[in-house]
């Protein structure tokens, strides 16, 4: 017998479903989840974030909540990607440097 509350099909015996099932784990696919992750890395680094933000329950409560399926990255990941972003950047500000100092004339 059916009721319409969940309640009373409990009170009567009567087994569910719900307890059989885990629940689905939203989905965040991988290029979002990179994006999402280089857009925290920029952030921080923009705006002088300690980079421990990442761990504080504050921002992972955000961040589950705008992106349920979204693992926030670990402090040492977003360093990490951060340490690279700089190499790079300084590597090309040396290589645009070397070339200013070369002068070309045309032949006249």
């Amino acid at each position: 017998v059916l009721t319409k509350t969940g309640s009373s099909i409990a009170k009567l015996g009567v087994q569910t479903l719900d307890g059989h099932f885990a629940p689905l784990k939203k989905f965040c696919s991988e290029v979002r989840s990179r994006r999402i992750t280089k857009l925290i890395v920029e952030w921080c680094a923009r705006n002088t974030r300690p980079l421990n933000i990442v761990v504080d329950s504050g921002f992972r409560e955000l961040m589950t909540f705008v992106e349920p399926g979204y693992t926030v990255p670990s402090r040492t990941h977003v360093a990490t990607t951060l340490q690279r972003k700089y190499d790079l950047a300084k590597q090309a500000s040396e290589v645009s440097d070397s070339n200013e100092d070369l002068d070309l004339l045309p032949d006249l």
